[in-house]
């Protein structure tokens, strides 16, 4: 997926562990989770993964 987001001009695109996310008590919806993930981005309480440089994605791939 992440060699799918490289190939589009993306400004800002945040890779997250989702048990970072996780923890809503009741019925969930996608419009829940997304104000959510928006709240807990605002708040800066998301911190990106580390995403390898492509050539040691490559060479791990192998």
């Amino acid at each position: 997926m992440l060699n799918l987001l490289e190939a589009y001009p993306f400004e800002a695109v945040m890779v997250v562990n989702p048990q970072h996310i996780e923890g809503m008590p009741g019925r969930k919806t996608d419009v829940q989770d997304s104000r959510r993930i928006a709240g807990l981005l605002r708040i800066g309480a998301l911190k990106a993964g580390y995403i390898p440089p492509r050539p040691q994605r490559v060479y791990m791939a192998k």
